[in-house]
């Protein structure tokens, strides 16, 4: 049986008040970015940018976070 690593998060991103969901899924040997934006329940799941580079190869899970970056720090 495959495989699936997901990291996923409920973000403060978007025009609803429960944010997008934000994934970070390993396809293949490479890691991608995907969001869907929880305004509307028909809304398809994107695929971002892909996270890892060219000639990187994806041995196991990858992680997602988001913060509030801080004035002055």
């Amino acid at each position: 049986m495959p495989r699936v690593y997901v990291s996923l998060i409920q973000s403060d991103f978007g025009r609803s008040p429960h944010g997008n969901f934000e994934a970070v899924i390993v396809q293949g040997e490479q890691l991608w970015h995907w969001s869907r934006d929880n305004s509307d329940v028909h809304l398809p799941w994107i695929r971002g940018r892909r996270v890892t580079g060219e000639r990187d190869d994806v041995v196991g899970p990858g992680c997602i976070i988001q913060s509030a970056p801080s004035a002055g720090r």
